[in-house]
């Protein structure tokens, strides 16, 4: 743990004064190496959705090392990276079976008489227009990415104290005498209950442990946390495909070709396949420090129940 990239969640809910353990989950990350001046050092980005309708939270970042890391980038670029990473791999979704009432109407009429029943439905009954969710995330990022910052060890309990963050609680959840910085991200209540990634940055770091990529991992503090099960899509370049904890998981041929020979797209799922390939995303990203990945995308889910170890990633 002490070389590993950790994460902690605070909230505090409207008329309370104390923070409260949380934990971001559903999110996803892209990690890879990329040069810099002494060599090759960890691009992470991160993006997560945040439902906090009545509570500020505060998330802190921790990277181990001695060297200062960067802030590459935040907010609406980070998370269109992320999101068209994500549209590199298929997904299943589930699909709602005909009911046999639905079935037997429709086969009593021709195609022509079913689409003009269904006009006439929406004629009479308007669908309402979805809401615009990128200019709700571009508002919401508006509002937090000012609170950005990178603070030394030396630094973090002024930071603490001025947000009136217990430092023990931060303290012994981030207990190592490894030296490192904080990124932290003060983050104002917001309604997303479609949970839609909505926080994103991104960070040049140190990479450790050597030979590894490091996801960030939350830790507890020393309040219970509001959520039992950590899910976090960690999507990795030149990692190892093994069966161990420090796997790198498939790349999207490989998972396309084990969800059809496993045969989990059928009556109630659907295989949805890519619509981009990285080369897509490279050539479009507003991010050129991501296009020095090299070696194979891969994705792999994490789902864990809290506490967790951290992740590494292997390298090839």
């Amino acid at each position: 743990m002490a070389d590993s990239t950790m994460m902690l969640a605070l909230r505090r809910y409207d008329g309370e004064a104390a923070w409260t353990d949380t934990c971001l989950t559903n999110g996803a990350s892209l990690s890879g190496l990329v040069p810099d001046n002494e060599g090759n050092a960890q691009l992470s980005c991160y993006a997560f959705p945040n439902h906090s309708p009545d509570a500020d939270t505060l998330l802190m970042l921790r990277l181990p090392g001695s060297k200062m890391p960067s802030l590459v980038a935040s907010g609406v670029p980070v998370l269109r990276l992320v999101s068209h990473v994500q549209d590199c791999f298929p997904t299943l979704v589930k699909v709602r079976p005909m009911t046999s009432f639905e079935s037997d109407t429709e086969s009593d009429e021709d195609e022509d008489a079913v689409q003009e029943r269904k006009r006439r439905k929406l004629l009479t009954h308007p669908t309402p227009a979805p809401p615009n969710d990128d200019v709700a995330i571009e508002a919401y990022c508006a509002r937090w990415e000012a609170s950005l910052r990178i603070v030394s060890e030396a630094e973090l309990p002024d930071e603490l104290e001025c947000m009136q963050v217990d430092a023990a609680l931060a303290k012994s959840a981030f207990s190592t005498a490894v030296p490192g910085y904080y990124l932290l991200a003060e983050l104002p209540p917001v309604l997303n209950a479609a949970m839609k990634a909505n926080v994103g940055f991104a960070v040049l770091h140190a990479a450790h442990p050597p030979g590894h990529l490091a996801i960030a991992t939350p830790v507890q503090g020393q309040l219970p946390s509001d959520v039992g099960m950590y899910v976090h899509s960690v999507y990795t370049f030149n990692g190892q495909r093994e069966s161990t904890e420090c796997g790198a998981g498939k790349t999207s041929s490989e998972m396309v070709d084990n969800i059809r020979r496993r045969h989990a797209s059928g009556t109630f799922t659907k295989l949805v396949l890519p619509t981009r390939t990285w080369e897509d995303v490279a050539a479009t990203t507003l991010l050129p420090l991501a296009k020095h990945f090299v070696g194979d995308l891969r994705l792999r889910k994490v789902m864990q129940t809290l506490p967790m170890a951290p992740v590494c990633i292997r390298l090839t």
